[in-house]
């Protein structure tokens, strides 16, 4: 099936922005990429959904949904990628159509065959990352969300260079790109690199790739969150001293996530020394890319003076006392709130009811950690507090999946919105301030 217009595919290497990026483009840039005949379409309605994840949320490439739905003919995921495509086939009749994931950098080459097969024009828009920084970023986001991943960060890196780690395979850029270019030609693939493009700014560099000048800068809202380099190891301690007490672990890890421990004393987590083994490592490598891909030599600079941070051992300690009491708090809410955690343990959703004042205090206050944050405000929608959205009351369609937490210290109108709608009070919803969870 041919097509006139632009498949852009944005494939996301890991620890590039991509999470940011794709946020930016379906929140923000709707009508900038409009005028200029582009879109960004929600092709399977998750954009808007406050059950998903905030992770993975706006990409909407979805190579899972092919490799599920079209390669393994899993029945549960072949309507949906059959949505997919129907949403790329609507749009791509009269415009530029973009899409992202993260996926396509690591098992999508199957997949950039299967757009080339059916439309006629795909570009692809690839940003790479020095290997090191890659290391370093991806490091912290694996003590975070896999549960028995306990390397430090020294040992993945020593890992990373004799192809022993679940991350090495995809740190080796050449070999990779042009498996994409004997796909879709050379002539439509663009590499860049991740440093050079936040210079400019990542969204505006992006949307300029595009074609879209003087696009509008993004607000705070869509950066990544991040964690220090401090709570990533004590975190990663705490994981190997109680991995064989599994009621512990989990209130680690809620603790943890729930960003409610401080620290922000930032630093490089890698040294000069193995900065320099790592470059050295994949000069190669990236000498080719850069050759091929920008016309130069050098991919990348090859600075490794950075700032490094230091650990004291009081420091540890300062965290180990914190990650204690807030683990004790926690499990207390256990003890004097059964029926609040007997919902949340049976795989509902908590929601906080009211994006205000008071809403922003328990956002910054609050241990369990939060799915969205309902408000009657439609003007309100779509905002980020403490990364948690802002979903419109309008918007929630199964109000049962949720565990609702009402905010305001007013709450007469909501408790009877809430019951109008057929919600029990301390069963379906809580008002905050009687149970006093914070």
């Amino acid at each position: 099936m041919e097509k006139r217009h632009t498949l852009w595919v944005h494939i996301g290497i890991p620890r590039t922005g991509s999470s940011a990026l794709q946020k930016y483009l379906a929140l923000y840039a709707g009508e900038d990429l409009s005028n200029n005949g582009l879109c960004y379409p929600d092709t399977i309605g998750c954009f808007n959904d406050g059950m998903r994840p905030e992770y993975g949320r706006y990409g909407n490439g979805n190579v899972e949904l092919f490799v599920r739905g079209y390669l393994k003919n899993e029945k549960d995921y072949q309507l949906y990628f059959g949505k997919l495509i129907e949403a790329i086939d609507d749009n791509i009749r009269n415009k530029d159509v973009v899409i992202s994931d993260e996926d396509i950098w690591v098992k999508g080459k199957d997949y950039i065959e299967y757009l080339k097969n059916r439309y006629l024009n795909v570009k692809i828009i690839v940003l790479l990352r020095r290997q090191d920084k890659r290391v370093e970023s991806g490091w912290s986001q694996l003590i975070y969300t896999r549960p028995k991943f306990r390397l430090s960060l020294a040992e993945m890196s020593d890992e990373l260079l004799i192809g022993t780690s679940i991350v090495a395979f995809d740190h080796t850029y050449y070999g990779k790109l042009l498996a994409f270019e004997n796909i879709v030609g050379r002539e439509n693939i663009i590499v860049s690199t991740y440093e050079e493009a936040c210079k400019e700014g990542l969204e505006q560099w992006f949307m300029k790739t595009l074609g879209v000048e003087n696009p509008p800068k993004p607000s705070g809202e869509f950066v990544n969150a991040s964690h220090s380099y401090i709570n990533t190891e004590v975190m990663r301690q705490l994981k190997i001293r109680i991995a064989n007490f599994c009621a512990f672990s989990e209130e680690v890890g809620t603790v943890f996530k729930s960003n409610k421990v401080k620290n922000e004393k930032n630093g490089s987590y890698l040294g000069p020394d193995d900065r320099r083994r790592i470059i050295e490592h994949f000069a190669e490598d990236n000498r080719k890319v850069a050759q091929r891909y920008l016309g130069r030599d050098e991919l990348f600079s090859n600075d490794v003076d950075y700032p490094q941070v230091c650990i004291t051992e009081d420091e540890i300690k300062e965290i180990y006392t914190e990650v204690l009491e807030k683990m004790l708090i926690h499990m207390s809410y256990k003890i004097k709130y059964p029926s609040l955690v007997k919902y949340i343990s049976d795989g509902k959703k908590i929601a906080f009811f009211g994006a205000g004042y008071m809403g922003n205090r328990v956002v910054n206050d609050f241990i369990l950690p939060a799915e969205i944050i309902i408000d009657n405000n439609i003007d309100k929608k779509g905002q980020i507090i403490g990364g948690i959205p802002v979903v419109w009351s309008g918007d929630i369609g199964d109000w049962k999946q949720y565990l609702i937490l009402i905010t305001p210290l007013d709450t007469k109108s909501i408790e009877e919105q809430l019951s109008g709608m057929g919600l029990e009070k301390d069963v379906d919803f809580f008002n905050i301030h009687e149970l006093k969870l914070w």
